[in-house]
């Protein structure tokens, strides 16, 4: 990880913004999101290109903040719900297991139960292979 660290301050000082971690599979190595966010923390913006081989040993976590109009506006991007809800279908389809994120927020805390809700509702919407994998 040291090695990381000094290379990831080598590319701040010679300005490099964007990173792509890729390669054979770097989720094989063990500190590959250490790393990831040590760059995002060095304001280098971070994307983690896999091949897919270990994806369906993980859960992959999809932020749904509220209803449409409280999750978009707490995202601060329009139609970042229908995203996050085409992500979790994706995800599904392609036997991904998903974990449901929620930020609770003063902003948010209205939502909570459409949260819980959203588990039944989404989940009617599934074919019954992804009505095994838990949101």
């Amino acid at each position: 990880m040291q090695e990381a660290l000094e290379l990831i301050q080598q590319l701040k000082l010679a300005g490099v913004r964007f990173v792509i971690l890729s390669g054979g599979e770097p989720l094989l190595r063990e500190d590959i999101f250490s790393v990831a966010k040590a760059l995002k923390t060095e304001g280098i913006h971070t994307n983690l290109f896999i091949n897919g081989l270990l994806v369906r040993e993980f859960i992959m976590g999809i932020s749904v903040d509220g209803t449409q109009e409280v999750h978009d506006l707490f995202r601060v991007r329009k139609s970042s719900f229908k995203e996050s809800l085409d992500s979790i279908r994706l995800c599904l389809s392609e036997g991904i297991r998903v974990g449901l994120r929620f930020t609770l927020s003063e902003g948010t805390k209205s939502s909570l139960p459409f949260i819980f809700d959203q588990r039944s509702t989404y989940l009617t919407s599934c074919t019954p292979e992804e009505k095994n994998f838990p949101l």
